[in-house]
């Protein structure tokens, strides 16, 4: 939005370089540095969230726009994604979805910590047992059984009661053959 009023489309890269200030009526573009926070982390984040949805030459867009991974028209502009999400709680937090294939909204994200959004990927196997849905990673944790472990055993075909809630096998040294043992 230029600062007379028009609307014009233009590469979010244009103005954020500074490319591309007015809509050709002398005025400045106001919008890239209206809010004052063109530096800071929660810019950056939506920035990345502009750029792997809507620009085809990113290289994650085939993970993100090119899934059908949509930013809400809202969050466009930068001030209302920064009056929806707030400020990042701290250095370890990123914009997380909820739904891994809804888009990016103000009812869809969240500010979560990388360590749980490693839980909510959609290569990340998720279990069911008793009433509790976790990943493999998760269970592993609770049980104390390592994930791989539990990702091998549920591959064989065990069943999540059987996998989960057996023990970990004791490692067993090999024994000495008897014709080898000392006397």
């Amino acid at each position: 939005r230029c600062d007379c009023g028009t609307i014009r489309t233009v590469a979010n890269s244009s103005l954020l370089a500074g490319r591309s200030l007015s809509c050709r009526c002398g005025k400045r573009l106001a919008i890239a540095h209206a809010h004052g926070m063109y530096k800071t982390p929660e810019h950056g984040v939506w920035h990345g969230i502009l750029d792997r949805c809507l620009r085809q030459a990113s290289p994650n867009y085939v993970n993100y726009g090119g899934r059908g991974i949509t930013v809400c028209d809202e969050w466009r502009d930068f001030r209302n994604f920064f009056r929806d999400m707030g400020p990042r709680p701290t250095s370890d937090h990123t914009i997380e979805r909820i739904d891994n294939d809804g888009g990016y909204s103000p009812d869809n994200c969240r500010w979560a910590p990388s360590r749980e959004q490693q839980f909510n990927r959609r290569d990340s196997t998720r279990v069911t047992w008793r009433g509790k849905t976790m990943t493999i990673t998760e269970w592993g944790e609770i049980t104390g059984i390592h994930r791989e472990t539990l990702r091998h055993r549920l591959l064989r075909g065990g069943s999540h009661e059987r996998a989960l809630s057996t023990p970990r096998a004791t490692m067993y040294l090999p024994r000495a053959h008897p014709s080898r043992r000392a006397e």
